[in-house]
């Protein structure tokens, strides 16, 4: 089994970061203003999404090569391609949304014209491992 982190793109960990720091500063603010348990439940509630959701896409997206199966892990969600279905690889910079941290992506082609696109940190050791060239 072998794990490859998502490259991440400066500009989105800024862009998550201030999302962050927007997130706590909004729920301080709600907490100074206002006292009744509402208020404070929805505060709680608005940090734990603003604060832990960005953190656990940082963290969580990864791609896992075990055996002839790729797994792609971002936050809750999670796919399963197989390896041998696999009929392309090419880079793209698609800023559709992917389980990918950086625009630096490789688009998977694979069973029936399946399409994912992933960043994986080390490209070349990805396609080792999966066993396909870029085309």
């Amino acid at each position: 089994m072998k794990t490859f982190n998502s490259k991440i793109d400066l500009w989105l960990l800024i862009v998550l970061f201030l999302l962050i720091g927007l997130s706590i500063y909004t729920v301080i603010e709600i907490l100074l203003k206002q006292t009744n348990l509402i208020d404070y439940l929805i505060s709680i509630f608005m940090a734990l999404l603003g604060v832990f959701l960005p953190i656990g896409l940082i963290t969580s997206t990864k791609y896992v090569v075990e055996g002839n199966l790729l797994i792609i892990k971002a936050g809750f969600f999670k796919w399963e391609v197989n390896i041998l279905e696999i009929t392309e690889v090419r880079k793209t910079k698609n800023p559709l949304s992917s389980p990918a941290l950086s625009l630096d992506r490789i688009e998977i082609k694979y069973k029936n014209n399946k399409k994912i696109m992933i960043s994986p940190n080390n490209l070349e050791e990805f396609l080792k491992a999966i066993n396909q060239k870029l085309k």
